[in-house]
């Protein structure tokens, strides 16, 4: 669709201690828009959590409040108990009118909280004791659980020996010990007795010199990174006199059940106390599908089709309190699902057969090969052919409606029945016209190519050539409407319309025979701007004066940079940090995030921006132009997802203005001596500059970056000459190869070395690319640290690999905000796969403070998972396992949930024929389609999958590239970078030869041929093999799909001929 443009102005700015934006309000406006307004003075607000985000472990508070009567103290209510924690006061850190921070290690437990919703309240008490509430959300508390606790009295009774069982999410582990009740982290050494245990490993310690006629309180406490976060029951150890109480045992159960059945398991049935206390179930979690507790007995659903093994963790506790764990390993056998059949239809003259490719819209769960078994009608007579199509002849002169009954096999005991409705009529029938509806937004045309455009959904029952009178039958009720016979049009609502618009148009085969439909334009109202401000910035302003834009009128001009640079082929400038969307902002006011604001241009100049100031000797300045420069703003909720933005973009830039602004530490040269560093002057001085770090960034972001506002891609038919008894194969990109998507206008060709870096590093096995920060990250094999490395190759500095020295192990960059194990991790964090041994682990970590943000255990992989990276079309992991070897394990991707690891699905790379096998390699996603690319060491190709597991398409290598183990994808789908597995080997940054992007488009089949077999696959490569002995016409028609979801459809003639009689 085409779009009626906004006039965009380029208006990007500096103010004095500031260094660009095009906003009319202040400094201080800005910074007050932050805030949510109260109904009093004091206002505030979270900035982190979210409303109803899942919070795991202690509380991680980012909050922002003010008061123009000076702040006194900021506290933390739960669930509007009267209650509060004090986060801090005037006496500490939030003196002033201001104050905003993150604080971490809030255990909501201490203040009678309980796992489930939980209401936040932000509580402001300024300088007058005026004490307001001015924020609330609610989060889903779900503290961290210890289990297991139990411990043996020496028989002199002057001893204790406790162990716990371990919890993976926890780094250490805490015990207290006290002589009176109530004993904790606080209050230990002013009990009776009191002692701790800190800072423990391990799960198991003893208490040593105790007196023997006392009774003793213990409570273990959980610590993870942000304090500690999980409590134990307290124990209470009486003198040997008391007969002490043990935990239960649990014991693993094994289970077999069938494929796509439920099951019920009673796992107490084994299990015991020491004491012969009763039992109960505490909790089940399953490896894959759904386990959920029924009295003694745990309930079981596999995931539909699945079969395999799966292992449901359960949790037993005894009377007092003490529990213990254990396995149930369910084997569930497959079984042999039916095949699931479509109804069909189609029609004919009197006296006339037609052909039925009944299989087309027939698929089998398992994948199994279909045929028509037997078919049957009442009014005419079916033939089963070779390629397992039906040909019907109705009974001679009859005319009317039929039924033809056929049954489908799989060739392993299933089978199912489907119908086709055919209609025999004397003479031709009419055409069907199908009403559609197109949604658009205001100041935006509707360009509706063929492909997707009215005879998409229009059919004629004798199969003619239909067409579009050009004339619409009536309407539109407003705007200007242009109508093509093969379906296409162009419509232009007034501009600034809102509302809906129909209009009624006609179709006719041949014969003259009409049907109308009616079409709805959704004419929607475009959000508002998105405006914001960060809250913190990284990256310095370059100036360069160039002199008066016209001599004598004092307003002078410059060369303009601003970010962190790096410049290496070409020039990318870099800043990122934290932001909040303004109290006005058309989007989500209030919601915050990370944004990361890049500038770029080509080779390795100064700057091709020219910037003026706004009057004589102003400090503001605008642009004059930008030259091959490009502006591009990407936010990243806290919520998820990404909203980006540029300037400038041919026809339409949605980053709309920012201002960047610049602290007074500014640095000038080449000034006269006389004259004061500034923006203004340096302008007016020739070679002169001006240098400073940024303070902060504002922006106004076009409504249009907020909504989907891609295109239909674009099919177009295609002619192909088979040979009769002959199979025709057309190679890639085949029917994708007159087709395109106006949102991607080039699609890359072949991959090329664009930069190569130059490494010592010792067989490196992993790369993540971060191109927002411009950083690389390697890890060699069964290292324990990461390189991080800066665009150009130098070494900067490196960062602690998790878990065991690993040489089964991957990298990646979390592209948006996510959500692992529960805990909120920001854009831009290292995710780490460690897929060494027994069950994969995945660790998010901050790299800038090199600390672990979350830890998740998966329930996948046995050892050998040599490639994994997040998803955010699908907001899961993908898995890559290469082979384990004597297990007959291997080649096999796993999506994971990404809350509790467990495997949400999965495939074999060969299952599909692909024939692509990993032995050492990598994977990644390209973040706009969700698709899965694959390299391997003994593969020099690279392989692109759905997530679904199908094969969509290769990509060669460059000459010279093998052995690959590492691969990185940018988010704009036109970079790759790649290491392989040897000593000193080279950082391989690849690009495609035209500068185009990773291929987007996919081809299916809508209806298949006539006369004979068709194969076409998602690359749009395809085999045609026409029925024995058939000469003339055929055809099908597919479905192009682009990243979207956004769908075109075009017919391919093929035309079969007898060898030797073409043309």
């Amino acid at each position: 669709m085409n779009m009626l443009l906004h006039k965009i102005v380029p208006c990007i700015f500096a103010l004095s201690l500031l260094a660009c934006g095009g906003s009319s309000e202040s400094p201080a406006e800005i910074s007050n828009a932050r805030l949510a307004k109260s109904t009093s003075d004091s206002v505030g607000g979270f900035l982190a959590p979210i409303n109803n985000e899942v919070v795991a472990g202690n509380l991680l508070l980012d909050i922002k409040v003010s008061d123009l009567d000076g702040l006194k103290s900021v506290a933390i209510s739960f669930n509007a108990g009267s209650s509060r924690h004090v986060l801090c006061s005037s006496n500490t850190s939030c003196s002033g009118n201001e104050h905003s921070a993150m604080y971490s290690g809030i255990y909501p437990g201490a203040y009678v909280a309980n796992a489930g919703p939980l209401v936040l309240g932000l509580w402001v008490t300024d300088q007058t004791d005026t004490q307001q509430q001015v924020a609330s959300l609610t989060v889903d508390w779900q503290p961290q659980q210890l289990s297991g606790l139990q411990y043996t009295r020496s028989a002199d009774g002057s001893t204790i020996d406790l162990s716990w069982n371990a919890n993976s999410q926890l780094l250490r582990y805490n015990l207290y010990l006290a002589g009176q009740s109530g004993v904790g982290q606080h209050n230990y050494l002013q009990l009776s007795e009191g002692q701790a245990r800190l800072a423990l490993s391990g799960t198991s310690v003893s208490f040593t010199n105790l007196n023997a006629a006392h009774t003793y309180y213990v409570v273990l406490v959980g610590v993870d990174g942000s304090g500690e976060s999980a409590f134990s029951q307290g124990l209470v150890i009486a003198p040997n006199s008391t007969i002490p109480n043990n935990p239960p045992q649990a014991v693993d159960d094994a289970e077999t059940m069938l494929e796509d059945d439920s099951a019920s398991f009673a796992p107490l049935d084994n299990d015991s106390d020491p004491e012969g206390d009763n039992i109960s179930l505490v909790s089940a979690l399953a490896s894959s599908g759904q386990a959920s507790l029924n009295g003694v007995n745990i309930d079981y659903i596999p995931l539909a089709n699945f079969n395999g093994q799966v292992v449901i963790d359960y949790v037993i506790r005894d009377t007092l309190g003490l529990t213990d764990s254990a396995q149930i390993i369910v084997q569930v056998t497959p079984v042999n699902d039916d095949p699931v059949v479509s109804d069909d239809s189609a029609a004919t003259l009197l006296d006339t057969p037609v052909n039925i490719d009944v299989l087309s819209n027939d698929q089998d769960p398992d994948g199994d090969s279909l045929s028509v078994s037997q078919a049957s009608a009442q009014n005419g007579t079916v033939v089963i052919e070779n390629d397992n199509s039906l040909t019907y002849t109705p009974d001679t002169g009859y005319v009317g409606q039929d039924t033809v009954e056929y049954e489908v096999s799989d060739g392993n005991g299933g089978t199912a029945t489907g119908n086709v409705s055919i209609v025999i009529s004397i003479n031709n029938l009419p055409p069907v016209a199908n009403d559609d509806s197109f949604p658009i937004y205001q100041n935006t045309g509707l360009d509706i190519k063929k492909s997707s455009g009215l005879l998409v959904n229009d059919e004629d029952p004798n199969g003619d050539v239909i067409t579009v009178n050009t004339q619409p039958v009536s309407g539109p009720n407003t705007g200007t409407l242009t109508l093509g016979t093969d379906g296409s049009f162009t419509y232009f609502p007034p501009s600034g319309y809102v509302g809906l618009v129909t209009f009624s148009y006609e179709i006719s085969d041949p014969a003259g025979e009409t049907d109308t439909a009616t079409v709805s334009i959704d004419v929607q109202a475009v959000p508002n701007d998105l405006t914001g401000d960060s809250l913190n910035i990284k990256g310095e302003f370059l100036y360069i004066g160039v002199g008066e834009t016209t001599p004598g009128n004092g307003i002078g001009s410059g060369l303009y940079r601003i970010g962190d640079c790096l410049q290496v082929i070409d020039t990318v400038c870099s800043m990122e940090g934290e932001y909040v969307e303004s109290a006005g902002s058309g989007n989500q006011p209030g919601q915050g995030g990370t944004y990361a604001f890049i500038m770029s241009y080509g080779g390795v100049g100064n700057s091709p921006v020219v910037a003026r100031s706004v009057s004589a000797g102003s400090n503001q300045i605008t642009f004059a132009s930008v030259g091959d420069a490009l502006f591009e703003l990407s936010l990243f909720p806290a919520s998820g997802g990404v909203i980006k933005s540029s300037y400038p973009v041919p026809g339409f830039s949605t980053l709309r203005n920012f201002g960047a602004y610049v602290t007074n530490q500014q640095v000038c040269q080449g000034l006269p001596n006389n004259q004061q560093c500034s923006i203004g002057n340096v302008g007016l001085t020739a070679n002169s500059s001006d240098t400073g770090p940024l303070d902060r960034l504002d922006f106004i972001v076009s409504g249009y970056a907020t909504i989907d506002f891609s295109d239909e891609p674009v099919a177009l038919d295609d002619q192909f000459q088979a040979t009769s008894d002959q199979a025709l194969a057309v190679g890639v990109p085949g029917v994708l190869a007159n087709d395109n998507d106006p949102d991607m206008p080039l699609v890359g060709d072949s991959l090329a070395i664009r930069n190569q870096i130059v490494t010592t590093f010792s067989q490196p096995i992993a790369i993540a690319v971060d191109e927002y920060r411009q950083h690389l990250y390697v890890y060699s094999g069964f290292g324990s640290a990461i390189s991080v490395l800066d665009r150009a190759g130098q070494v900067l500095t490196t960062l602690d690999w998790q878990g065991e020295g690993a040489n089964d192990a991957d990298m990646d960059i979390a592209p948006e905000a996510l959500s692992l194990a529960n805990t909120p991790v920001p854009q831009g964090s290292l995710l780490i796969i460690n897929g060494e041994t027994a069950e994969t682990e995945i660790y998010a970590v901050d790299p800038k403070t090199n600390t672990v943000i979350a830890q998740l255990n998966t329930a996948f992989g046995n050892s050998h998972v040599v490639g994994g990276a997040y998803n955010p079309i699908t907001r899961t992991f993908f898995l890559l396992q290469d082979n384990v070897p004597g297990q007959g394990m291997g080649n096999l991707v796993a999506e994971i949930d990404p809350h509790s690891g467990a495997v949400i699905s999965s495939f074999l790379l060969n299952a599909s024929g692909s024939q692509f096998n990993v032995s050492y390699g990598d994977l990644d996603i390209n973040s706009q389609t969700g698709n899965l690319y694959l390299v391997s060491s003994i593969d020099n190709n690279i392989i692109e999958y759905t997530p679904e597991g199908k094969v969509v398409r290769r990509l060669a290598l460059p000459q010279g590239i093998s052995g690959v183990s590492g691969l990185a994808l940018n988010a704009n789908s036109d970079r790759l970078w790649l290491v392989k597995n040897t000593s000193s080997s080279p950082i391989y940054e690849l690009e495609f030869s035209n500068k185009g992007k990773l291929p987007n488009l996919v081809a299916t089949v809508v209806s298949s041929v006539q006369h004979g077999t068709l194969s076409l696959n998602l690359d749009g490569s395809f085999v045609y093999t026409p029925t024995s002995g058939f000469v003339g016409e055929d055809s099908f028609v597919y479905q192009l799909s682009d990243h979207s979801g956004k769908v075109g459809q075009a017919t391919v003639t093929l035309t079969v001929e007898v060898l030797g009689q073409g043309n």
